[in-house]
């Protein structure tokens, strides 16, 4: 499924009885993914399709969660899960964590602090960007050394996406090791 432009995306939700007026991120938001390649289209069920890196970062005996989220516009959202980044056409696994630490965490780490497994698990389900839009996401995780992170919860401010302020605290790993087993 390809499109020209956001009107067409726009269109094609529409026709396909898809309300973009309950979305946390808007059509603009998703035609940045398109264009990026972050995002593909089906059009027989409709649907997206994308593939995210999940990051574990460990310090001490505790694990990052990414706790919640504030858009541009105000709104927030809880999101208690590991940092993650959609991936890029022709982007690795180590690659796509690696961007994902230096843009959400503003640090810059080098290859040699990321450990990719390169097996993937995919999930159908709605996005919580983007509700009513269903989603296959086929998910892959990269743990990544990153020094330096403060001790207690922090946020973090992230330019030119949706997400204005992300909030970052550090659980113990063996409270969040159900979360862990089933990434």
């Amino acid at each position: 499924m390809t499109f020209e432009s956001e009107d067409d995306l726009r269109r094609w939700l529409h026709g396909h009885g898809i309300d973009t007026s309950t979305w946390v991120k808007s059509v603009r938001d998703l035609w940045k993914e398109y264009v990026n390649g972050e995002t593909v289209f089906d059009d027989d069920p409709p649907a997206r399709a994308t593939s995210v890196v999940r990051v574990l970062i460990r310090h001490g005996g505790r694990v990052l969660f990414e706790v919640g989220q504030e858009f541009d516009g105000g709104e927030r959202r809880t999101r208690n899960a590991l940092p993650s980044e959609k991936m890029k056409p022709g982007e690795t696994v180590g690659q796509a964590a690696l961007r994902c630490v230096r843009e959400e965490l503003g640090v810059a780490v080098g290859e040699e602090a990321a450990r990719p497994d390169e097996t993937p698990t995919v999930k159908v389900e709605s996005s919580p960007s983007y509700p009513g839009l269903p989603t296959r996401y086929t998910f892959y995780e990269c743990e990544v050394d990153v020094p330096g992170l403060p001790d207690g919860p922090f946020p973090t401010r992230e330019e030119g996406d949706a997400v204005r302020l992300h909030h970052w605290e550090w659980r113990p790993e063996n409270t969040v090791r159900k979360d862990l087993d089933h990434r």
